[in-house]
């Protein structure tokens, strides 16, 4: 997960060498995979759907139906909403 970051931690924070905050003399800023458990945790238990507006009703009920079942496969049913 923690390839998100991988920007921050190789020390690029611009898209010019002369804006990279990391370059600036008094910026002492270190990263490591483990400083954010809380934001870790978080993500461990998200799925990032990309949902389309021109998908009907049914097709959407289908893509949920589909991480419903991934979910029951590796333990992680989340709770239905309410309907």
């Amino acid at each position: 997960m923690f390839h998100v970051f991988r920007r921050d931690r190789n020390r690029r924070g611009s898209h010019h060498e002369k804006l990279n905050p990391y370059n600036f003399p008094d910026v002492n800023v270190e990263y490591s995979p483990d400083m954010c458990p809380r934001t870790l945790d978080i993500l461990a238990r998200t799925v990032n759907l990309s949902m389309s507006p021109t998908r009907s009703k049914d097709e959407s009920a289908d893509v949920v139906a589909k991480i419903r079942k991934a979910a029951e496969q590796i333990g992680r049913v989340p709770a239905a909403p309410d309907a």
